[in-house]
Parts: structure tokens; C-alpha cells; sequence
């Protein structure tokens, strides 16, 4: 018809749609690179607690609204090599999920903990969990578990976390049991890389 606000609405739609089918591909790609060997990385040497403490900060005001604490226990500065965008958005997939799907008034623990060759970031929750079934497939490509399908996502996310973590050539674990919470443990390499000149 000629109302212009339902004409209006109907693009904003339109747009909002094509954004996300927009974000999708470029995810998926990203995934294919990775699992091809050919994702780009843009290597630099950051401190890690400080690009953890920004994500932190990124998602105060949601845990805020959830009524969930988030804690931080980080102990010695941990300089890391490696593509800083990238291995933010891992942290912001992991700190989104542990909000998304946790209780109100829960927890989120993060902990870095490192030997001489290794670190291991931790994101414990108090949520709702992962059946054993689940657990192998949420790293699937746009597997989206039963009971997260009323939550807004791509189902893209740990699929996208997974690889960028193996392209640093890192794994990524999750200990879960329902309705007790998981933790998911990503492990890193600290040596420098032998093409990185440092």
C-alpha cells in the first residue's frame, strides 16, 4: 500500500536481515580460511589481562542487567603473541554465551593461568549448561542446541572461536554438565612465532 511507515518498517527490516546474512558469510569465510589453512592473521605482542579486562568492561552493562558477577583472576602480566582483533572476538563470543545462557544473579569466573610455554583462559558460568549429546556439536557450523534456539545468534559463534583459536595453533575445551554451568578453557602457545623476527 502507500503507508509509509509500514513501507518504512518493511525496509528497516529488509536492511536489519541483510546485515545479518551479510555478518553470516563473513563469518563463514573466516571459518573457511581457517580450516584451509588461510586465515589472515595480524600478529602483535599485547598483554593479554588487558585485552581480557576490555571485554570485561564491554559487557559490564549486560551482566549488570542480569544481575550476574563477573570476576577476573588474573595473576603476572601475560605478553602474547598473536592477532589481537581476532582473539577478542573469541574472548566476546565466550563472555556473550556465559551471560547469555546463565542465570539471574549468576556468576562468570575468568582466570588466566600460564606455565613457561602456555596459557589457559578460563570462562566458568553458573547457567544452564550442555547435555553430552551437545557437547561435540556445538562446535558445528550453525548447530544451534534446543534450548538456545529462543536466543538471538547465528550459530555461528563457537564454530568461528574454534577456528581462530587452532589458526593460533591453540585448542579450546568445555567441561559442562546441565544445569551446572560449563567452562569453556582456551590454551595458547607463548613462543614466539620463528617467522615473527622478535
Amino acid at each position: 500500500g502507500d503507508d509509509q511507515e509500514k513501507l518504512k518498517s518493511a525496509l528497516s527490516d529488509c536492511l536489519e536481515e541483510a546485515d545479518r546474512v551479510l555478518a553470516m558469510l563473513k563469518i563463514m569465510m573466516s571459518v573457511a580460511e581457517a580450516e584451509t589453512g588461510m586465515m589472515k592473521l595480524d600478529f602483535s605482542v599485547f598483554e593479554l589481562t588487558e585485552a581480557l579486562a576490555d571485554i570485561v568492561e564491554l559487557y559490564a552493562y549486560s551482566a549488570e542487567d542480569e544481575k550476574i558477577q563477573v570476576n577476573l583472576k588474573a595473576g603476572e602480566e601475560v605478553l602474547l603473541e598473536g592477532d589481537r582483533t581476532r582473539l577478542s572476538q573469541v574472548w566476546a563470543n565466550l563472555m556473550d554465551n556465559a551471560i547469555k545462557y546463565n542465570r539471574n544473579g549468576g556468576m562468570v569466573d575468568i582466570e588466566v593461568l600460564r606455565d613457561e610455554e602456555t596459557v589457559k583462559v578460563s570462562f566458568a558460568d553458573s547457567g544452564i549448561g550442555i547435555s553430552d549429546q551437545e557437547k561435540e556439536r556445538i562446535w558445528e557450523r550453525l548447530y544451534r542446541g534446543d534450548r538456545s534456539r529462543s536466543r538471538q545468534g547465528l550459530g555461528l559463534g563457537l564454530n568461528y572461536v574454534r577456528a581462530v583459536v587452532e589458526a593460533h595453533q591453540g585448542i579450546i575445551r568445555v567441561k559442562s554438565s546441565l544445569n551446572k554451568g560449563s567452562i569453556f578453557t582456551v590454551k595458547l602457545p607463548l613462543g614466539k612465532r620463528k617467522d615473527s623476527g622478535m
